[in-house]
């Protein structure tokens, strides 16, 4: 019996039209189905890189097919296809260059999540993670998401006990690129802490000693990260890519870092310079003396917020432990600039200046609200001399 042998340059592209996917794994299924025949999903995925013109040609014969369907099937949020939409491929363009290709990465998957109404919850004992569906949920084209339906997910999330920032961030921008709309407070509502949730929380020195304390004995790297936020105001995801040893320059016996930082969202990514003070300084050379120009090469950035959480649990109560918790990296931008403004007096402007706040309002209303009992006693200390 002669035994045929299986091209791809003909089975492939039928089954791509035929099945509306470019999942290797799901092709390499189809194909076993069909032909009888057991090719790896890493021949496909060769085979993809290999003939690009082919795949871009498929991949506009597919979305185009999809997006005329009224019904939204399941291959829509297969590989390739979902980001081939028009409002998805529009909003990947307008992005290139003002974040980095993983950060918007992360926007569009959650914005097909979204579509999709998947997402997923922690098992707190076994740390497991596990699909959940929002119930009667019907799959959205990104092309007719409402913003209703968008509130309606998110509440789902909240319920849940989970995380929604990064899916606000998401759907805040996407609404931007897909409608030209700036989304305002009232229309965030219930998407949102409120503004200024935490402006008043202050916590001690010695507290977050002890927090540095509980992650530097899991994860020295971990620690130092937590300690650049906290010494320098910068976010996470900068935190993680910006510290480069070979940015660190001196200017006028000051050590300084250049840091690509998020901006607004419709600015994009903006570069601040950081001082590094002697003691991060010291932490940071530790990271680039053992792992070299990134001293956080492979801390990632979820298992850095899980750590947070774990330490936040032990040591915050009150409103302290609810912005730790709904942000557990970001948690230390609040820090430096609540004990910013306290060791500078107040001085809003050399403190937004110091930690990359281009508005000192957000940084007042946001991150440090002057007390009640302070003000009331400069008040009596300095309006009877006027």
């Amino acid at each position: 019996m002669t035994k045929h042998k299986l091209h791809l340059a003909e089975a492939l592209p039928k089954m791509v039209r035929k099945h509306r996917t470019f999942s290797p794994s799901q092709l390499r299924s189809y194909i076993l189905a069909e032909y009888n025949k057991d090719v790896t999903a890493e021949a496909i995925t060769m085979y993809f890189k290999r003939h690009p013109a082919e795949v871009a040609q498929l991949k506009q014969e597919v979305t185009t097919e999809e997006v005329q369907h009224i019904e939204v099937t399941d291959n829509l949020f297969h590989n390739g296809t979902f980001q081939e939409l028009p409002s998805i491929k529009k909003w990947n363009i307008e992005k290139a260059t003002l974040v980095s290709r993983e950060y918007q990465k992360g926007n569009v998957q959650a914005i097909k999540r979204i579509c999709r109404g998947v997402y997923f919850l922690k098992d707190p004992h076994t740390k497991k993670m596990t699909e959940a569906h929002l119930p009667n949920w019907q799959p959205k084209t990104p092309e007719r998401l409402t913003l209703e339906q968008a509130q309606e997910y998110v509440a789902t999330l909240h319920n849940a006990h989970t995380g929604t920032k990064g899916y606000r961030i998401a759907i805040r921008d996407f609404f931007l690129s897909r409608d030209h709309i700036t989304l305002k407070t009232t229309e965030m509502s219930g998407m949102m802490p409120p503004i200024g949730k935490w402006k008043h929380v202050y916590v001690p020195r010695e507290i977050l000693d002890k927090i540095f304390a509980y992650v530097k004995e899991r994860s020295y790297m971990a620690y130092v990260a937590d300690f650049t936020m906290f010494k320098t105001g910068a976010r996470s995801t900068a935190c993680l890519t910006e510290f480069l040893h070979r940015k660190l320059r001196q200017e006028e016996g000051v050590n300084v870092i250049a840091v690509t930082d998020k901006g607004f969202h419709r600015t994009g990514r903006q570069t601040f310079d950081k001082l590094i003070t002697d003691d991060l300084l010291s932490e940071l050379q530790k990271g680039w003396d053992t792992i070299g120009d990134n001293p956080f090469q492979g801390l990632d950035e979820n298992e850095l917020r899980s750590l947070n959480k774990e330490a936040y649990r032990q040591y915050l109560t009150g409103d302290a432990l609810d912005l730790g918790l709904s942000e557990p990296n970001h948690f230390w931008r609040h820090m430096f600039g609540s004990h910013m403004l306290r060791a500078t007096n107040w001085n809003y402007t050399a403190v937004a200046e110091l930690g990359s706040w281009s508005n000192e309002d957000m940084l007042k209303k946001v991150y440090g609200a002057p007390p009640q009992q302070m003000l009331r006693r400069l008040g009596i200390e300095t309006i009877p001399k006027i």
